[in-house]
């Protein structure tokens, strides 16, 4: 993502020189399997996946006889995810209440940079640039999803799995009150999440075949 904001405001204007509200890119494989074959309210999913990126950045905000500059460049927010197969597998076969799984995987990359805020009588720069806020999954060759069984259970091989990355970065801003000046610069800053395991196996693994309420798993 490369971007060029340039703004200003002068006596009593309100500018507002950029926001993007989920500026990123965003790749996910999540095709959860499950079984509940001869079961009472066995093998149920909930899975939840949500990518939220916010880039706000290179904006001014000048009052009355003020004046505010904001420049920002290469900055963003963004969520990759390169994986291969991510779908959690149960199974409740011949259970009561068994295999079932929730699984919830949030994502909140938020980069505010290069703002300035000017109140009356002031001056207010910032300058923002190579900065942002990343979550990154790739590499991953193996199977990552929670997998589970509670064949011939009660109420067993349950799972709970919640996984949140939730990078901010918040550099580069100027706020200037009245008869002030103010001046901020950022460079090379952000909040980076990185998730690299190739060739693991990285999903909770638990098995409650025969059992009463066994192999449950909370995973936070």
């Amino acid at each position: 993502m490369r971007k060029w904001v340039r703004t200003s405001a002068k006596t009593a204007l309100l500018t507002a020189g950029f926001v993007a509200l989920g500026a990123g890119v965003s790749f996910a494989d999540s095709a959860p399997v499950t079984s509940g074959n001869g079961s009472i309210g066995g093998g149920n999913q909930i899975v939840g996946n949500a990518d939220v990126p916010v880039n706000v950045s290179g904006n001014a905000i000048a009052l009355g006889g003020s004046t505010a500059n904001a420049t920002s460049k290469d900055t963003g927010a963004r969520v990759i995810d390169d994986n291969g197969d991510d779908g959690p597998i149960t199974s409740g076969n011949g259970s009561v209440l068994g295999g079932n799984q929730g699984v919830l995987d949030l994502d909140v990359p938020v980069n505010a940079s290069g703002n300035a805020v000017a109140g009356v009588l002031s001056s207010a720069a910032a300058t923002s640039e190579d900065s942002g806020a990343w979550v990154l999954e790739s590499g991953r060759s193996g199977h990552s999803a929670p997998v589970t069984s509670g064949n011939g259970s009660a109420g067993g091989g349950n799972q709970i799995v919640g996984h949140g990355d939730v990078p901010v970065n918040f550099s580069g801003n100027a706020i200037a009150a009245g008869l002030s000046a103010a001046h901020a610069a950022s460079k090379d800053t952000g909040a980076f999440v990185v998730h690299d395991r190739a060739g693991q196996d990285e999903g909770p693994i638990t098995s409650g075949n025969g059992s009463v309420l066994g192999g449950n798993q909370g995973v936070l």
